[in-house]
């Protein structure tokens, strides 16, 4: 998994390229949606897939393209992750992995200038999403704070909000709020992160 704001400005990398005539809000609400299984609502395996490409995600609608696109984001991010040895530059931690993920947030989150573009994408749930049988109060919540962590980025309180959201204790907030601010000035470590970002072109097309 990418954190909410990573999936956005990787989406805005190939959207105008490889998804040209697709529904821009339609695509994006759907690459935020998999992460609404944090909330337990949902099984992974119903917002998660393997074996795709950017050529198999081009022939889809433009909500299961975006939906599909979130997939297609997790593996290349964790196979590049990996192939530099990014593990063994962070502290040890039961919640490391889901603070790299919001330093990765941290370190991304000013390549997009306009947050206002985006936030209004989620004011209403679409049928698209109701399709998975979900409440719609529960795809609310999950619009909402989406909104409010696009508008204000992955700082302390919205990783708070999150914690909450997916219902988990505030032990774990003050942890990954620990780790991220450690990891801050590990020059090499966000360095890995830009590296990513300026390749993310070239690594979801091979």
């Amino acid at each position: 998994m990418a954190a909410p704001a990573t999936h956005i400005v990787l989406a805005d990398k190939i959207f105008d390229k490889y998804f040209h005539g697709k529904d821009k809000k339609v695509f994006y609400v759907g690459t935020s949606f998999p992460d609404i299984r944090y909330m337990g609502i949902i099984d992974r395996e119903k917002t998660h897939f393997g074996n795709l490409t950017l050529r198999v995600l081009q022939s889809l609608s433009s909500f299961e393209a975006g939906l599909k696109s979130h997939s297609l984001v997790d593996r290349v991010r964790e196979e590049f992750m990996k192939s530099r040895g990014v593990y063994s530059l962070v502290p040890e931690s039961q919640f490391i992995t889901q603070s790299l993920k919001f330093f990765e947030d941290k370190v991304l989150y000013e390549k997009r200038s306009d947050w206002n573009e985006i936030t209004p994408f989620f004011k209403d749930v679409t049928k698209d999403e109701l399709s998975f049988g979900l409440k719609g109060s529960d795809i609310e919540k999950w619009h909402q704070f989406l909104q409010m962590y696009f508008t204000s980025g992955p700082n302390d309180q919205n990783i708070r909000t999150f914690v909450a959201t997916i219902g988990k204790p505030n032990e774990m907030a003050v942890e990954i709020i620990r780790l991220t601010k450690s990891m801050e000035d590990n020059a090499q470590l966000r360095n890995i992160v830009e590296d990513f970002y300026e390749n993310f072109e070239e690594l979801v097309r091979t």
